[in-house]
């Protein structure tokens, strides 16, 4: 099938009311896919029912990833900000703050972002380059990455830091 055909054919498995998992299933294709094709007037972005697509495709991602407790996390993220979604940085506060690891916390985020086509901030790309073992000694203070305190920086350089808005750089 061309473009066009699947995505009529999502258009017509979605009005028949069946949901984005399924219409890829049916037609081979993955779940985002889906959810392009057969994206409409019904669900528009800022409606409900694409929020609740998001939702879907949200706890879709962290299923895949193997978070153990899909609902919980998925509700705590959806109740914390409207653009949560959309901002990298808040989803991965959010995912720390129901007790997922930093570094698990970023590739669940980078594979969010892949799935939306968002784009992952410089200094979340930069983290992503340390090792995971390295990304789990970061401490968190408030939304902002910080070196662990056996680096270079000692803790209270690291708050001078961040109270005077610059990001600690180096090992």
């Amino acid at each position: 099938m061309n473009e066009e055909e699947l995505q009529a054919k999502a258009r017509e498995l979605r009005s028949q009311g069946m949901g984005f998992g399924s219409i890829g299933k049916e037609l081979g294709i993955p779940k985002s896919k889906a959810y392009k094709l057969a994206h409409d007037a019904e669900a528009t972005p800022g409606g409900e029912a694409g929020f609740l697509d998001v939702i879907d495709r949200f706890q879709q991602v962290l299923t895949d990833y193997g978070v153990k407790d899909v609902q919980r996390v998925s509700e705590y993220v959806a109740s914390q900000a409207a653009d949560i979604f959309s901002n990298p940085k808040a989803l991965r506060r959010a995912l720390i703050d129901q007790m997922i690891s930093p570094a698990k916390a970023l590739s669940l985020t980078k594979m969010w972002a892949s799935v939306e086509g968002l784009n992952i901030p410089p200094e979340m790309a930069e983290e992503a380059g340390e090792t995971g073992a390295r990304q789990d000694k970061w401490s968190l203070i408030g939304s902002t990455p910080t070196r662990d305190s056996d680096g270079p920086y000692s803790f209270l350089q690291c708050l001078q830091l961040l109270q005077a808005s610059q990001q600690p750089q180096g090992e």
